[in-house]
């Protein structure tokens, strides 16, 4: 039998998963990671805690499916994209890792909204999340340790680098967030330049390859830290929420792809470009010719009914889940804003912060965890609004990650939205599809929209409840004008908030 590893580097923990040929998850086995929270916006990670977490993962999820070592027929990544570690010229970490929700480039965010034509793929700007802003921050207020970079990985690639040997980046993940052209334009040299950081060209991968490429065989060194065989070809990855689409299926069709976990990300694969402020691209060609994708979200989503749950000292959602379960939909009489780290889409704004209204001392746990779940759907629904103007209308929603999981906030997304929400019959998405990317790039099918329609199946089916869709119109319009009202106040109170330090390595609702 043969089957594919699918890795996934994510924000709480990695994960690996065995996947067959058919597309049978066989096992999948995670190890934790620990982030820092060291003052507003800041989210930090040990990048050397990357490798023994994708080693320990991957020899338990080995062993309890049962499958031999030449059994393996491929290997693919996910990884959350804008993660980014500097590294020296031994490929060792320079500093901590800086996640994609960490914000603190916001003001060199702002400063890439210059006129260049590689900007009309991310809306004229790119965000406080992604490298390049990154890399602006640290030649800026870091210039020593910027000095001694030799290279600026992504997660990703610093993983590839490790299973290979060999640096090679990714076109999906290049194009989305490092402004590079896939249309013939490459690495935009002359806007690195205008934006003061000229030698990041130099310490980007060397070679970028389309997703579900082969980026090398496994090398010696990784195959004995995996236990594994070397030489397994590595397919080139790209970024998780990204590699869940061939993980679900949504190619197209009006299927909004929704990854709902820590952040919310909400994929569209078009066949057309149209270009419009709020979201992010069409990105040309990250799918493969002819493919224009529609990318919008939220930083924060589960993190916050995370943060509820933690600040309470529940060790589960279950008992929330279920005291909101009992609460009315739409008429807690509390009204919650979801930028607890800022906005992603449409506002694009770095500096907006969370907010719960209207309390009062009768208000319980699941009247405030309802408002939170009811808060993140809003967010989603502004944001889904944002693509569906661009990229035709949205039919369904097929969600994966860790909204599955949790029933009020899954049923709210629905009602909100007033569309069916699909689930998969893989929960693992970005993993799965990082199996799919590796089932693709071995030969075993012709190319990745074979694989998908062999290896993707449906489980069921959450139906919105279209006598909610009058409450959820008049809760999601009291919202926007909570957020048009507050932004003044919310950008005032984020300036003036003090550094905390906070450590987390809890697992997505």
């Amino acid at each position: 039998m043969t089957v594919f590893l699918g890795i996934d580097l994510g924000t709480t923990c990695v994960r690996v998963g065995v996947v067959s040929a058919a597309g049978r998850m066989l096992a999948v086995e995670g190890t934790s990671l620990e982030t820092r929270h060291d003052g507003p916006g800041r989210a930090e990670q040990d990048a050397r805690s990357w490798w023994p977490a994708v080693c320990a993962a991957a020899r338990r999820a080995v062993a309890r499916s049962g499958v031999a070592p030449e059994e393996i027929g491929g290997i693919g990544l996910s990884a959350t994209s804008s993660t980014i570690v500097l590294l020296d010229v031994t490929g060792q970490p320079l500093a901590p890792a800086v996640l994609w929700m960490d914000v603190r480039a916001a003001e060199e965010a702002a400063a890439t909204a210059v006129d260049h034509p590689v900007l009309r793929y991310s809306g004229g700007s790119d965000a406080a999340e992604w490298l390049v802003p990154k890399a602006m921050w640290f030649s800026r207020h870091e210039p020593a340790t910027w000095g001694r970079t030799a290279r600026v990985a992504e997660g990703l690639d610093y993983i590839t680098f490790l299973l290979t040997g060999e640096w090679v980046g990714s076109v999906l993940t290049a194009t989305c967030k490092w402004n590079y052209d896939p249309l013939g334009g490459g690495l935009p040299l002359d806007l690195y330049a205008t934006l003061g950081i000229p030698d990041l060209v130099d310490k980007l991968p060397g070679r970028i390859e389309p997703m579900g490429s082969v980026a090398a065989g496994l090398c010696r060194a990784a195959a004995d830290d995996l236990g594994l065989l070397p030489g397994i070809p590595v397919a080139v990855g790209g970024i998780d929420a990204h590699m869940a689409v061939p993980g679900t299926g949504a190619f197209g069709d009006g299927s909004l792809c929704m990854i709902g976990g820590t952040s919310v990300v909400l994929l569209l694969v078009a066949e057309r470009a149209s270009y419009g402020p709020g979201i992010w691209g069409p990105y040309p060609e990250v799918y493969g010719p002819g493919t224009w994708l529609l990318e919008g979200g939220q930083v924060s989503a589960g993190s916050i009914l995370s943060w509820y749950r933690d600040s309470l000292g529940e060790t589960s959602h279950d008992s929330l889940v279920a005291a909101a379960t009992a609460t009315a939909p739409g008429r807690t009489g509390l009204l919650a804003l979801d930028y607890f780290q800022g906005n992603r889409t449409p506002y694009r704004d770095a500096r907006l912060r969370g907010c719960i209204l209207g309390l009062d001392l009768h208000h319980g746990p699941g009247h405030i965890y309802r408002a939170l779940a009811e808060s993140v759907a809003y967010g989603t629904r502004n944001a889904a609004d944002a693509i569906e103007r661009l990229g035709g209308g949205i039919r369904e929603v097929v969600a994966c990650g860790g909204i599955r999981r949790n029933a009020v906030w899954l049923q709210a997304t629905a009602d909100v939205l007033q569309r069916p929400i699909v689930l998969p019959g893989e929960a693992e998405a970005s993993v799965f599809g990082a199996a799919v990317s590796a089932a693709a790039a071995s030969g075993t099918y012709r190319d990745l929209r074979e694989a998908v329609s062999v290896m993707v199946r449906r489980e069921r089916v959450v139906e919105p409840d279209p006598a909610l869709r009058d409450v959820y119109e008049e809760g999601f319009a009291r919202y926007a004008a909570a957020t048009d009202a507050l932004t003044g106040t919310l950008h005032q109170l984020a300036s003036e908030a003090e550094p905390v330090a906070a450590t987390t390595g809890e697992t997505q609702p």
